[in-house]
């Protein structure tokens, strides 16, 4: 058995590479750009020197990227398959553990279900390897900072579980040592994004849980000692925000403020920044409906998107909401009284199974309750609580087999049972996946796929007009940037984009239009005028060109590029200017 369970994160790593090897070959797409591609912060190893941001280590990983293999996409596709792959295999040895917890361990004998220790071990791990929902965390390269920092955190989940099990000779040094990796796992999950805030929670959930036997209490001094340096980590993501200087405020430092503000307005006028005026009480009761997604995501992964457009609620009795509430609280109330009736009652697979529910509300309450986020919904927030809900699914599907195997007398092992679920479950969601990380592949056909499936939005037509353009397809970007401003007026990008594809195709009076549009839109964009005053130049306008380039001037009297056009113009020189 020793053999199977260390050639297992083998099986799992080739596995894994196989079966992700589709997503190795994509471009940068979305945010991309800002964060890792053309990051400036990432390309000075000097900044790395500040470790003041809450984001610190996603963005070491980033610049170690740009270090060895440039503005190449494929060493940051490599990097993040590689995280996905180890947390998987952290997975399968964190499942593992718990069923050797003193809890679990003096109990499996009498389980109904015998053996089910490594297939469910196993099947877990599996099913997180393989499931399409953890392309938004693995493909999407951005996404980094909750893989990444999910890695950390089942590696310090891990560890402290380790720490309580090791016995034997050496045991004191082996625990010290990892209840050390433990604590420092959790400092990096923290450093890397702020989902980490929920880990002592489970830390003290597996405490109470795991290591108190019934009719033995192992003391309050006990738990306080081990569990108060994992609840001052508690301290980390905000005196991390409290000290942040210049980049970061994005993970790295070194930047200045300048730096900052320079990053920070490229995410607004990207729709990337985080929520601003967003009121928590809509922000929370929409989550209930959001978590109902999410499940439904996890159970039959269909019609997945990179974002969602989920409008917030605004009243908790909507009928859909106050159905997903209750529903919600009621499986989180059923889930704690099961664990609770269930520690050491000879009925491990339930008590898994039931933590596996706590785990998943757990470890997403930072992004699904009163703190709101830009968007309501986004799948790479449910990669790090889908361990839970697979763990508590697996949990219960092996429970409910074998209570059927008992009751018709079918005498199938454990191990049966589970190469039948990995067959019916696990190719599946392979295929799945690997459809889905060829849509990701190409980002003209992401963004066909996101346009397609969410046309009354600005923003998708507006990103493949951007994809088109870049692929030389100059009419088809035109009428995807036309559609965007027609469903979104003030879409400002979109404006800028069809006023440049309207130039490339000679289109000068649309070109000119947009220019207007977008000096309207907002009058104290230097650039906009200086475009517009050259569009006008060059039309023959020259009374409407001095004007424009006058209230560019306005705006910045030492713009080189304003001065570049008003001396052209005294110039009085014939022949059309090059539009910025």
């Amino acid at each position: 058995m020793r053999v199977r369970v260390n050639l297992i994160p083998f099986i799992i790593a080739l596995f894994g590479l196989a079966l992700w090897s589709n997503a190795l070959y994509g471009p940068f797409v979305f945010d991309d750009w800002v964060y890792a591609a053309e990051n400036p912060y990432i390309r000075d190893l000097s900044n790395l020197l500040d470790t003041s941001g809450p984001r610190y280590m996603a963005y070491l990983s980033f610049a170690l990227n740009y270090h060895v293999g440039g503005e190449d996409p494929f060493g940051f596709h490599l990097f993040n398959v590689i995280v996905h792959v180890i947390n998987s295999i952290l997975l399968f040895y964190l499942v593992l553990s718990v069923f050797e917890t003193p809890v679990f361990k003096n109990n499996l004998g009498d389980d109904r279900l015998r053996g089910t220790r490594l297939p469910v071990a196993l099947l877990t791990s599996l099913i997180f390897l393989s499931h399409p929902l953890q392309t938004q965390a693995v493909t999407y390269i951005t996404q980094r900072f909750t893989s990444l920092s999910t890695l950390f955190y089942l590696a310090s989940a891990l560890s402290y579980i380790r720490a309580g099990i090791s016995s034997g000779k050496g045991a004191p040094g082996e625990k010290r040592a990892l209840y050390a990796a433990s604590l420092l796992s959790a400092v990096l999950a923290m450093k890397t994004k702020e989902i980490g805030l929920t880990l002592p929670f489970i830390i003290a959930l597996i405490e109470y849980a795991m290591f108190h036997e019934e009719g033995r209490s192992y003391g309050v001094w006990r738990r306080v000692k081990y569990l108060a340096p994992f609840f001052l980590t508690l301290l980390i993501v905000p005196v991390s925000l409290a000290m942040q200087t210049g980049w970061g405020g994005w993970g790295g430092g070194g930047g200045g403020v300048g730096a900052y503000n320079e990053i920070e307005e490229v995410m607004a006028s990207r729709k990337l920044s985080e929520a601003t005026g967003i009121p928590r009480w809509g922000y929370l009761i929409t989550q209930s409906t959001v978590i109902m997604r999410y499940l439904r995501l996890l159970l039959w992964p269909s019609g997945q998107q990179f974002d969602y457009y989920y409008p917030l609620k605004t009243s908790i009795f909507e009928p859909w909401v106050l159905a997903s509430s209750l529903f919600l609280l009621t499986v989180i109330s059923l889930s704690f009284y099961i664990f609770i009736r269930t520690l050491g009652k000879k009925a491990p697979l339930l008590t898994v199974a039931s933590f596996g529910v706590l785990w998943f509300f757990i470890t997403l309450s930072v992004e699904s309750s009163v703190i709101p986020i830009h968007d309501a919904i986004n799948e790479h927030r449910v990669y790090l609580p889908s361990a839970g809900i697979m763990l508590s699914f697996v949990s219960s599907l092996f429970l409910a087999l074998g209570y059927l195997n008992e009751r018709l007398r079918a005498g199938l092992k454990s191990g049966t049972l589970a190469a039948v679920m990995f067959s019916l479950i696990v190719p599946p969601l392979s295929i799945a996946t690997f459809l889905r990380n060829e849509v990701w592949r190409d980002e003209v056909r992401l963004y066909e796929d996101e346009a397609g499936k969410n046309p009354h939005e600005a923003s998708p037509h507006n990103y493949l007009g951007i994809a088109y353009s870049s692929r030389g397809r100059l009419e088809e970007a035109a009428n995807e940037f036309r559609e965007a401003v027609r469903i979104k007026p003030g879409h400002v990008p979109a404006h800028v984009n069809l006023a440049r594809a309207s130039l490339k195709l000679g289109l000068l009076d649309e070109a000119l239009r947009e220019f207007r549009t977008l000096t309207a839109l907002n009058p104290g964009n230097i650039y906009h005028r200086i475009n517009l005053s050259v569009l006008y130049l060059n039309k023959g306008l020259r009374k409407e060109a001095e004007e424009e380039i006058g209230k560019a001037l306005e705006i910045n009297p030492e713009s080189k590029d304003a001065k570049k056009v008003l001396s052209y113009m005294k110039s009085e020189r014939k022949g059309r200017i090059v539009i910025r």
